[in-house]
């Protein structure tokens, strides 16, 4: 008997114990915690200088698209730049051109 009792007092425990639960179950839902208040829609609003630009974005240039384009491509495809052939003999601020980069080599994509 005294098993029984014990067996169903655990099984009810767990039950029971979900019944202090707080009224909100998301802790932002909490009082005091910090709450939305669309500050940063209203700065971005005010920040626009074509309204309608927050109703539909403005697409990029074709000049802004082509540069773009290029080195994901050539990375898309494997064939990545060589980094630049870098020395640290020289070292900054021993007369070197402090670019990083060798002599007669772009750093460029």
């Amino acid at each position: 008997m005294r098993t029984r009792l014990i067996a169903g007092l655990m099984l009810v425990a767990p039950v029971l114990a979900g019944c202090t639960v707080p009224p909100w179950s998301d802790p932002f839902d909490r009082p005091g915690t910090w709450q939305p208040t669309g500050a940063n829609e209203a700065n971005l609003r005010a920040m626009a200088q074509n309204p309608a630009d927050l109703e539909r974005g403005q697409g990029a240039t074709t000049a802004q698209g082509a540069t773009a384009f290029r080195p994901i491509d050539r990375f898309v495809r494997g064939q990545r730049a060589a980094l630049p052939q870098v020395s640290s003999a020289g070292g900054a601020g021993s007369g070197g051109t402090g670019s990083g980069v060798a002599a007669g080599q772009t750093g460029g994509l």
